[in-house]
């Protein structure tokens, strides 16, 4: 798979990204072209672990639906009572 990014990265001419979820880690590819008067001399490829943001990004999800369930529990409570009086 990262031969083929890396192919496409330097036949395309510019910088690609690649997301892989691989072993309950993932990591971020990013592929640079290096070349010099138009010719491909090869790539740079940065490697970054982002599982813990991805976690994260997940439980800021969680706590968002949960948010808005409450507000919206609390705000059909207020209705009710509103209706009431």
């Amino acid at each position: 798979e990262l031969t083929n990014h890396v192919r496409d990265s330097l036949a395309g001419g510019s910088s690609m990204r690649l997301e892989v979820d691989a072993g309950g880690a993932t990591v971020l590819l990013r592929t640079l072209p290096l070349g010099m008067h138009g010719v491909a001399l090869g790539a740079a490829v940065l490697i970054r672990d982002v599982t813990e943001v991805k976690r994260r990004d997940r439980a800021l999800l969680s706590k968002d639906a949960t948010i808005r369930e409450i507000h919206h529990r609390v705000k059909n409570n207020l209705q009710t009572v509103a209706a009431l009086l």
